[in-house]
Order: structure tokens, then sequence, then C-alpha cells
């Protein structure tokens, strides 16, 4: 009797043990499944937490050539570079980690998530595109939250850049179509010839110097200082910021504000218009509206 228990208790033991080896290596598997994350970007991650915080230890991939850009980020500043070869160099928070980072029918695709239980810590968190100069680039898309945007002496299709809170600029630069919004900081385009430009911004100023042909831009409280010239359509609106209009060429536009206007310094009243086809629209609703074509 004694004999068939222990014999019994042999047989559940080794049957348990294999019930678990076999539990335990479906739940592996079952892991490995969840985490079945590309090794390149398993190794890019790996870069970030060995970098930790560190501010001078960025990133250099060199990668393969592309035409267009995606890039969206959290805490970085996003430059478009031009230089000898297409590489990325970053230096992100190390909590903020890279989800997508390929290139893929001529796209450049960097994307990354953040642990939003964490604050993000202030420092030189970056990424930047680098192209040949002889590269063609079509369409780029940007957004970041808490960075930064800089273009400098781009020949672009479209662009299409977001911040939430950021500046974002645009210098020494030709455009087809740039469409840009921020929340509270200012928008830059310096001397530089876009075909339609689209600006909104809540809460600073936006700023236009060079050639333009559309131009549609919207601020709640920002300022908005052109300086240059529209060919066919502006329609510029603000609630409570002033609008400063210098054309390098005779301009005919319709102007309204119960702030004061002012066209060639000469006090208008609430209401100018000089404008035949009514193409050029200037709003503020209790902003100064400045005009110059002289």
């Amino acid at each position: 009797m004694i004999k068939k228990v222990i014999f019994s208790l042999l047989t559940l033991a080794i049957i348990g043990g294999s019930l678990f080896f076999i539990g335990n290596k479906i739940s592996a598997d079952e892991i490995l499944k969840i985490t079945d994350i590309p090794t390149h970007i398993e190794i890019e991650n790996d870069k970030i937490d060995n970098q930790k915080s560190k501010v001078d230890d960025g990133i250099n991939s060199l990668i393969d050539s592309f035409t267009d850009i995606n890039v969206v980020v959290m805490s970085a500043d996003i430059y478009l570079i031009y230089g000898d070869k297409y590489s990325l160099d970053y230096n992100i928070h190390d909590r903020e980690k890279i989800k997508i980072f390929d290139v893929s029918n001529e796209i450049l695709n960097f994307n990354t998530s953040f642990n939003l239980d964490f604050k993000v810590d202030y420092g030189d968190w970056y990424v930047k595109v680098t192209v040949p100069k002889d590269a063609k680039i079509g369409d780029i898309n940007l957004k970041t939250v808490s960075g930064n945007i800089i273009i400098e002496d781009a020949v672009l299709k479209t662009a299409n850049l977001k911040s939430t809170s950021g500046e974002v600029k645009i210098i020494s630069s030709k455009i087809d179509m740039l469409e840009i919004k921020t929340i509270s900081n200012k928008i830059l385009i310096k001397d530089s010839t876009i075909l339609n430009v689209k600006a909104k911004n809540t809460s600073d100023n936006i700023i236009l110097t060079g050639r333009f042909s559309d131009v549609d831009i919207n601020s709640v409280s920002g300022n908005i200082k052109i300086n240059g010239s529209i060919s066919d359509f502006a329609k510029i609106d603000t609630i409570s910021g002033n609008i400063d209009f210098t054309s390098t060429v005779p301009l005919e536009v319709v102007a309204e504000s119960v702030g004061k206007i002012k066209y060639n310094n000469n006090n208008q009243g609430y209401k100018f218009n000089n404008s035949k086809n009514n193409n050029f629209h200037l709003k503020s609703v209790s902003g100064k509206i400045q005009i110059n074509d002289k």
C-alpha cells in the first residue's frame, strides 16, 4: 500500500513538472511575440539607455538616400541641414524611446514615444537630418511638442511643420507649399521665397520677410509682421494683435480694425480700401494695422 502511494506521488510530481515546463515555454513564447521589436530599433534604444541624459553624447547614423522626411518627436528640436551625406544625428531624452527609424520607399521615418509619467527635463535634445547639397527633397513632415523646428537654405516641394511650445524658423529657403502650426511660440520666415504659405499660432508673433504668392496667416493674440512682396492673395487675421505690412511693391488692400489703421503713416479710420479686386485682406479685431508700400 505504501509503495502504491509513493508511486502515485512520484507520478504526480513528474506530470506537474512537465506541465510547469510546458507552461513556462508557452509564456516565454508569448513574451517573445509581444516584444518582437525590430533588432535595429532595439539597438538604437540601447544607445539611448547607455547615453542617458548626457547632453554632449549625440548619436550619429548614416542612412540610405531619401526624398521625403517624416519626423515626429516629443521634446527634441528638429533641424534640416545640408551637408555631404545622408545622415541622422540625435540626442533625445532617455525616457523618449524610438518607435520607428528606417528609410523605406525613399521616405525617412523617425518616430518616438515618451513616458508621460515623467516630466521632460530641459536639455540639448535634438534630431538633425542632414542631406547632400545637391539632394532633391520633396515633402517633409516635422512635428515636435516642446522643441523648435529650424530649416535653412532648403529647397522643398511641401513642408508641414507643427510645434506646441517651440519656435519655427525658415531661413533663406524656397518652398512651394508651406504649412506651420504652433501654440505658444514664434513663427519666423526670413529671406525666403514661398509660393503658398499658411501659418497659424495662438499667442506669439508671426514674422515674414521675402517673396510670396499666396499668404494665409492667423493668430489669436500675436502680432503679425510682413516685409516683402505678396503677388496673388493675402488673408491676414488676428484678434488682439497688431498687423504691420511693409510691401516692396504697390499694394491694393482691404483693412479692418476697431483699432487704428494707418496707410503710409496716414490715419484711415476703422476701415481702409484701395483695392479693385479684393484679393488682399487684413483684419484685426482690436489691434492696430500699419500698411506701407513706399
